[in-house]
């Protein structure tokens, strides 16, 4: 006992101060978290910086654009029917559905716009990308002249190839349907 009458631990315990270390641990753990968004912000704008010069370089080149596009929509027609891999295509866009089947009404009579053309020299092949289905199939007409000329007598004969049904296109610079006239 101490001289007032008090009961005195020999060994106390040391006085700390809970509510401080409380706060130090919320601090530290705010922090932490603060550090951790800043992490993941800085990762989010450098994802979107890279996927923003990817389609840049896209849109600088629309050949590569094309070419893929054609990659992939022969991919897509090709499970569904035996396709030339090895010869030369095109790939045009349906844009005006109406004028088309003014023009060929057999061949487009399923077409809408947004539908994909793929043409072989000898074949278009009218395609559906959202239902993925082939809507039509069908010999090209050649409508260009074959020009032969005989070396013999200095003659020069023209030749169109046609054969039917047929459907005759036109494809624009920029990979579109245009209806002949």
């Amino acid at each position: 006992m101490n001289e007032n009458g008090y009961v005195v631990n020999p060994n106390p315990a040391p006085v700390s101060n809970h509510a401080s270390k409380k706060r130090r641990a919320g601090n530290t753990k705010l922090v932490v978290v603060l550090i951790i968004l800043i992490i993941l912000l800085i990762g989010a704008l450098a994802g979107s910086i890279y996927l923003l010069k990817k389609e840049k370089d896209k849109i600088a080149d629309p050949t590569t654009v094309a070419t893929e596009e054609l990659a992939r929509m022969k991919e897509k027609i090709g499970k569904h029917i035996v396709l030339p891999f090895d010869k030369e295509a095109q790939l045009a866009t349906v844009l005006d559905v109406k004028k088309l089947q003014e023009e060929n009404a057999e061949f487009y009579k399923n077409a809408k716009n947004g539908d994909k053309l793929l043409i072989y020299k000898d074949r278009a092949i009218l395609y559906d990308p959202i239902k993925d289905i082939i809507l039509n199939v069908a010999p090209v007409v050649d409508t260009g002249s074959n020009t032969t000329t005989d070396t013999n007598t200095n003659t020069t004969t023209d030749s169109t190839v046609t054969t039917t049904p047929t459907v005759t296109v036109n494809v624009s610079p920029t990979n579109t349907v245009v209806p002949t006239k």
